[in-house]
């Protein structure tokens, strides 16, 4: 499986990483992101088994997993995020994305994979879901968030945000309902355990918080 990547993309995510700091850093989910990923880990993964931090950034949540005593490693498309990451984190594994997007990783290698607020980047989501469920293990977990979409949230985004929710310059190209994510997790071989969301409150959530496993 493969997941076209043009140059123009790379160059986009090497401009936004050449920066210092995480981008997490200045999200107001990325407490509660840490808090649901380290419980939901505590729940399906024993210790030292190995997650992956598919789309790391900066990794900070990628020392997270290896504080709570897992094996971490990292990965993301950008020279300039993986530079930072291991700046911040010497100690821990990442590696660079396969130009063409595939995941450097042998079959069934992990027992997790976290991918925050990265999906709604992606061009090819099919093919990107079944590439992480090749290197996740039997019974393996996806921990999926994605900006969330329900109907509320959405008629008051047309009605008062349209404009700057759907900006054509934005590096968002996928925006999900649960059917819609349900449909592609259910084609790529997953299976929801839990739908949840983060951030304000039920019905106008900032963001799903998925959790799914592979299925046998």
């Amino acid at each position: 499986w493969r997941i076209r990547m043009s140059i123009d993309t790379k160059k986009y995510y090497e401009n936004y990483w050449n920066r210092e700091t995480d981008v997490s850093d200045f999200d107001v989910t990325t407490s509660e992101r840490k808090q649901r990923l380290l419980k939901t880990l505590s729940l399906h993964v024993k210790a030292g088994e190995y997650v992956l931090d598919l789309g790391c950034g900066g990794g900070k949540f990628t020392s997270w997993i290896l504080q709570a005593g897992y094996t971490a490693q990292g990965m993301d498309i950008s020279n300039n995020a993986l530079e930072l990451a291991k700046r911040n984190n010497p100690n821990i594994s990442f590696e660079l994305l396969e130009p063409d997007g595939s995941i450097p990783a042998q079959d069934s290698k992990f027992a997790a994979v976290w991918c925050t607020e990265v999906i709604e980047h992606i061009l090819d989501v099919n093919t990107f879901l079944f590439e992480i469920r090749r290197i996740l293990k039997p019974g393996g977990i996806l921990i999926l968030t994605t900006p969330y979409h329900g109907l509320l949230k959405n008629l008051l985004i047309v009605l008062f945000k349209f404009d700057k929710h759907f900006d054509p310059e934005s590096s968002h190209i996928r925006y999900f309902d649960k059917k819609a994510l349900s449909r592609c997790l259910d084609k790529a071989g997953f299976s929801p355990l839990n739908w949840s969301g983060i951030g304000r409150f039920y019905l106008l959530w900032r963001t799903w918080f998925v959790v799914a496993r592979k299925a046998w």
